[in-house]
């Protein structure tokens, strides 16, 4: 019995580092292969969150458990976070919920590459086409991340330069875009990511590297 919110507080999922309830949502996290960061997924009655949790915004001389709680009651003020350990029949009852009451998606990542015939995984293609520009001024709306105060695409809050968002039938979407990101955030943001769109322009072999 119980609402839908009151029923997630009681499970974890298994295979995460553990799960982190507030009297509304869950976060399920679990360490990735990629320097040891975490994946965490939030879910509340209106949808769910994916992001990153960098091993570095971690304090550091505490318990695992202690480290993700503090980090999650700094990323959600409003919450107050409660860890639940992990359990393979709660994990087993929490998956059916899941997919009993399929949760909407509010927030998308999508990758967009620049390529080329030459490069067609857009390595070493740098510098935006003028055909790509135009191509993004379509998609959305040009944003300074260190005046942007939204949703983020796991772009962290020091994260400086530009990149491109926009709100599609309630969707925030965030661009990580190959031309504007350097070698590391390349890697991390656009290797994870779900939806890749690749953007072939033959222009783009003139200013390429190698």
């Amino acid at each position: 019995g119980g609402n839908y919110s009151s029923v997630f507080s009681n499970f974890a999922r298994e295979g995460t580092a553990g799960a982190f309830t507030s009297d509304a949502e869950v976060v399920s996290v679990r360490r990735t292969a990629v320097d040891g960061a975490y994946a965490a997924l939030r879910t509340t009655r209106r949808g769910s969150q994916r992001f990153e949790i960098p091993v570095t915004a971690l304090a550091p001389g505490k318990t695992q458990a202690a480290q993700l709680r503090g980090y999650l009651r700094e990323r959600y003020p409003q919450r107050d976070f409660y860890h639940v350990k992990p359990h393979a029949a709660a994990a087993r009852r929490l998956l059916d919920i899941e997919r009993k009451h399929p949760q909407r998606v509010r927030q998308l990542k999508i990758a967009l590459v620049l390529s080329s015939p030459k490069h067609p995984t857009g390595k070493g293609v740098t510098t935006p086409t003028a055909a790509f520009l135009q191509f993004l001024s379509v998609l959305g709306e040009r944003i300074d991340l260190a005046e942007w105060n939204g949703y983020r695409g796991d772009m962290g809050k020091a994260a400086e330069g530009e990149t491109y968002y926009t709100v599609w039938r309630g969707v925030d979407i965030m661009f990580h875009v190959s031309t504007m990101l350097n070698a590391e955030q390349h890697r991390r943001l656009i290797g994870n990511d779900v939806v890749v769109c690749f953007f072939r322009d033959a222009d783009a072999d003139a200013d390429a590297d190698g």
